[in-house]
């Protein structure tokens, strides 16, 4: 198997030009493409109207759990806030639950991403887990 697909939960905290847009997280989902043959991971969080799209490559991890994947465990990338051109951002995680020769069962980690309109500051941080399709 090459590529596994991976959904589960996120939950996020927005912030506008820093300040904490609500006092509460944000729940949302999260899904993962990753293709362990090419190293390559994308996905996307959607929290609430915000999606935050995900792209990026799988790295290798001290804690190798992966042996039919070449020891790639840990992911990290770039991360978008509705695809906007004026942003950045960043996500990165690793794989848990090997078992039975089979690749990692679930995936987790954490992300924040940014957009800038007009002079106003938009970000959001916040993780996922998820668990194999």
């Amino acid at each position: 198997v090459d590529t596994i697909e991976y959904s589960g939960v996120a939950q996020g905290l927005f912030l506008i030009n820093g300040v904490a847009e609500t006092q509460s997280l944000i729940q949302g989902t999260a899904s993962l493409v990753v293709n362990f043959k090419n190293e390559t991971v994308n996905g996307s969080i959607q929290l609430a109207s915000d999606l935050v799209e995900l792209s990026g490559s799988l790295k290798e991890g001290n804690n190798s759990i992966l042996e039919m994947s070449g020891n790639a465990s840990l992911m990290s990338g770039n991360a978008s806030l509705n695809n906007n051109s004026n942003g950045t951002g960043n996500f990165q995680g690793n794989f848990y639950d090997s078992k039975d020769g089979n690749f990692a069962q679930s995936a987790a980690g954490t992300f924040n991403a940014q957009e800038t309109v007009e002079d106003v500051t938009r970000e959001v941080i916040g993780a996922f887990g998820a668990t194999q399709d």
